[in-house]
């Protein structure tokens, strides 16, 4: 089984992170920068933890056909959590994660893990600022095609995910 897990205040710390350095190429008419005014701040959390949620959804819909085994396991687990606190393997706990998991296949490429834990991080993140930047009166339009990116390589990793060899030689 494959787990990914996220930290939501760390999902949202580098959201609000991202859109700062964003927001500093974009500029008034007097060509200062309206951080300030546009940027992501703690009183956002909220309606940012909302939109991290929805990206969330959006992304294990796609993992969604290789969780149908995980509840024909001993203990039956889900295939995506939202604000739960996740146990590792060591028994390390850690609150207010959205947890993600999958079945691992036999024939599982590992090399192929790190660059779907990176994918659903950056998805995660391009969602909620490409929808934050448009209800302060900024385009959002880079971080949602940003995002369609992101959406497009996981569903390439998950469909990469086996590590099939080829069954003929190519002349």
């Amino acid at each position: 089984m494959m787990v990914f897990w996220y930290e939501i205040k760390n999902v949202f710390a580098r959201a609000k992170y991202d859109s700062v350095q964003y927001l500093k190429e974009h500029k008034d008419e007097l060509g200062i920068a309206k951080l300030d005014d546009v940027s992501m701040g703690d009183g956002d959390e909220k309606f940012v933890k909302k939109l991290i949620k929805e990206a969330a959804i959006k992304v294990f819909g796609m993992m969604e056909p290789y969780t149908h085994d995980l509840a024909n396991l001993e203990t039956p687990l889900e295939g995506f959590e939202w604000d739960v606190t996740y146990t590792d393997e060591e028994e390390n706990q850690t609150q207010n994660c959205v947890v993600f998991r999958m079945i691992e296949t036999e024939t599982m490429s590992t090399t192929i893990l790190p660059l779907m834990e990176n994918a659903i991080e950056n998805a995660l993140v391009n969602y909620a600022i490409g929808k934050f930047l448009p209800h302060n009166n900024i385009d959002g339009g880079f971080f949602m095609n940003e995002y369609e990116s992101n959406h497009s390589d996981l569903l390439g990793y998950i469909n990469r995910r086996k590590g099939l060899k080829r069954k003929y030689k190519m002349f």
